[in-house]
């Protein structure tokens, strides 16, 4: 799973505007292992670095459960604060702010688009099986156009 990840952000990468995957694939598979102090640092560079105008990443739900969505969510959201924040030193250090911060779902054409694919590939948490989760088109406030990717 960590070869595609790194294949999707390579192809993130060739993205019209955007000039590098915004966050390593080093973590891929072991994510919510990993020391979020040190995540939180590099995700900091790296948004203070690219200075996108926008940051996605996976919902609450982790779209699926899945530890590393989950994970994600959690330490961008963080280096989110801390890249605006001047004291924290990372990186060049000069303080960077999100116009807009967005968690990715699946709406019902994507899920029903996937359904012999990832959609349907369950996740063990804490005991149980997830998957997928998909929402209702009224319930999705804002669409971003995905042709790139």
């Amino acid at each position: 799973m960590g070869q595609l990840r790194e294949g999707a952000l390579e192809t993130a990468a060739e993205a019209p505007g955007i000039d590098e995957g915004a966050c390593p694939a080093v973590w891929a598979g072991a994510l919510d292992r990993a020391d979020p102090y040190q995540v939180i640092a590099k995700i900091v560079a790296h948004l203070r670095r690219l200075r996108l105008p926008e940051a996605v990443t996976f919902p609450p739900d982790g779209a699926s459960g899945h530890s590393d969505h989950l994970a994600i969510l959690q330490v961008t959201a963080a280096a989110l604060v801390c890249a605006a924040d001047p004291s924290y030193l990372c990186g060049d250090g000069r303080p960077y702010r999100a116009d807009k911060f967005y968690t990715m779902i699946d709406a019902q054409d994507i899920l029903q688009a996937d359904q012999d694919g990832v959609a349907d590939l369950p996740t063990e948490v804490g005991g149980g099986v997830c998957r997928a989760v998909q929402w209702n088109d009224w319930a999705i406030p804002t669409r971003q156009p995905t042709d790139a990717c």
